[in-house]
């Protein structure tokens, strides 16, 4: 493993990881301050996936020639979302900011992610791939509080001003880091190549993530009753998560078995997220919600190793198809959002997440 260069992409992300949690984590509730219903949120999500999914078809075939550019390119667009924040009306930042952040997903995660993912082999995938998860969790013990704060203190503006400088120095950090291999990355669908199994996982995995992305902070926000607090909760959030990251993952390297890891954890994931829906206080719902993360954050981190298991040599495709994959699946996720919003509540939006992650562990993924 090249060290060197696995410094230079965390410090890519961590940047990226402070800029979402000081300011990303916040998108939402913003709304819902301004007195924005949460039928707005849902075609927020809407927008925001749709964009991803349409981005990533219009990419297909088409080689990533510069990763470094198209990886400064998703800062840009990026700093674009969180700037229409600050100068645009909300009316217009409901439909401007999706769109833009829906584009800078695949040109970010795509190249990322295949470089990252480049610098792994079956011994030290597992724990490679923790701690490129461990890094979110590790920024948001932190990020959330002073994101909370911040806003309680000095206003919304402070926070996406804040995220606009730390995004513009990550394209800074991209555009002159020697770690980035300017190389062609192929964006080619390898469904076969993976598998039924592991491709409707991630069809699953992303519609759990197009309802969960907005419920979750939405209901934290309602117990929480308040910016500061929410950031609280996030940060617990946080930690739970990081614990889960880099131990399991090293396990898995050791003793394989990563897709009934990935299975178990859903199965544990899906019942606490609906659980969590019916939490009568602040407290039960933070309890339950800290396991839920746990869960969670094994089934991301599993599948992602799985996927590049099955196709060691197509490091590329396989990211690119279970890019596509995630995609497509919170697009209907934020489908499913809207409806229950509009005939049900936020609640029950946040049951449904569990039940889509569950069914991950009904896929039959191969193993490994």
């Amino acid at each position: 493993m090249d060290t060197k260069k696995l410094r230079q992409l965390l410090l890519i992300e961590g940047l990226l990881a402070a800029a979402a949690y000081l300011a990303g984590s916040f998108v939402l509730v913003f709304f819902v301050a301004r007195g924005f219903s949460y039928v707005s949120i849902g075609v927020f999500a809407v927008l925001e996936f749709g964009t991803a999914t349409i981005s990533l078809s219009l990419m297909r075939n088409r080689p990533i020639r510069s990763p470094r550019a198209w990886m400064a390119a998703g800062m840009i667009l990026l700093a674009i979302t969180y700037s229409c924040y600050v100068l645009l009306p909300p009316s217009w930042v409901l439909i401007v900011a999706p769109i833009f952040f829906g584009a800078y997903m695949p040109f970010f995660w795509l190249p990322f992610n295949t470089l990252y993912m480049d610098l792994t082999k079956a011994t030290d995938r597992g724990m490679i791939t923790g701690i490129y998860y461990l890094i979110w969790p590790l920024i948001g013990i932190l990020m959330p509080v002073l994101g909370g704060a911040s806003i309680e203190a000095l206003g919304y503006v402070a926070v996406f001003t804040s995220g606009v400088i730390l995004v513009a120095a990550n394209a800074a950090v991209i555009s002159t880091s020697k770690g980035i291999e300017n190389r062609p990355i192929q964006n080619r669908l390898i469904i076969p190549k993976l598998g039924k199994g592991l491709s409707g996982a991630f069809v699953l995995q992303g519609a759990q993530e197009g309802l969960f992305f907005a419920t979750m902070p939405l209901l934290s926000f309602e117990f929480a009753k308040g910016e500061l607090g929410l950031g609280g909760l996030l940060a617990i959030f946080a930690i739970a998560g990081a614990l889960a990251s880099v131990l399991i993952g090293r396990y898995s390297d050791i003793r394989g078995k990563r897709s009934l890891i990935a299975r178990l954890a859903a199965l544990s994931a899906g019942p606490l997220l609906v659980v969590s829906a019916l939490a009568p206080d602040i407290v039960s719902y933070t309890i339950i919600m800290g396991a839920a993360y746990f869960a969670i954050g094994l089934v991301w981190i599993m599948l992602l190793a799985v996927s590049i298991d099955y196709a060691e040599k197509e490091k590329g495709p396989a990211i690119y198809t279970r890019e596509i994959l995630l995609q497509g699946g919170r697009a209907v996720g934020a489908v499913v959002l809207l409806l229950v919003l509009l005939l049900f509540d936020l609640r029950f939006a946040h049951a449904i997440s569990g039940v889509f992650i569950l069914l991950v562990f009904l896929m039959p993924i191969r193993k490994t």
